[in-house]
């Protein structure tokens, strides 16, 4: 299925997705909130953005595996703690339970997405030692010499693996158009 990211959506009927605004999008995964989220997403600019709209992807596994290198504790428990991805939509509920990084059904898996996130069941005693890690690995990816930052033009794609890889955009002014599948 092609999806157009559009404000004027015309193609998704679940319309209360970031994707289909103007407003930024910081870094996540797509459907962390399935069993099998989807592996490899490719993005093609249609109609880049008059102001703004820049692309930018951060190498979730490259960090993690820096964050471990210099606190192997915090690298611990964002791999074994399970947080829960939950999505409801108009005709759409899925929740899962699942570490940040993790095994998914093809392999080692990252699931990141602050915008399905629902509030962490860490037991009272370890929290302050959970969020400590969880901060730790978020300023990580969102330090701007941990991404590639780009415009994506007419005719230009990105593919990337959706299993590894982090993806945003800034905010953008004027009618913007990527066509996606995965």
């Amino acid at each position: 299925r092609i999806e157009d990211l559009r404000t004027d959506n015309t193609t998704n009927q679940n319309t209360d997705q970031l994707g289909y605004t103007d407003a930024p999008v910081d870094l996540h995964t797509d459907q962390p909130f399935i069993h099998s989220p989807p592996h490899f997403q490719l993005l093609q600019g249609i109609r880049p953005a008059a102001v703004g709209g820049e692309s930018y992807v951060a190498d979730a596994f490259a960090v993690a595996r820096v964050l471990g290198a210099h606190d192997r504790r915090a690298r611990e428990l964002i791999a074994t703690v399970k947080v829960r991805f939950h999505r409801k939509q108009r005709a759409f509920e899925s929740l899962v339970v699942a570490p940040i990084l993790g095994e998914g059904p093809t392999g080692d898996i990252v699931r990141y997405s602050y915008f399905t996130m629902d509030p962490h069941q860490v037991p009272f005693a370890e929290m302050a030692e959970w969020y400590r890690a969880y901060d730790r690995f978020a300023r990580m990816v969102r330090d701007p010499r941990n991404q590639v930052r780009f415009k994506l033009g007419a005719g230009d794609f990105l593919v990337y693996d959706n299993h590894r890889m982090l993806h945003a955009r800034t905010a953008f002014e004027g009618p913007r158009w990527l066509r996606g599948i995965y």
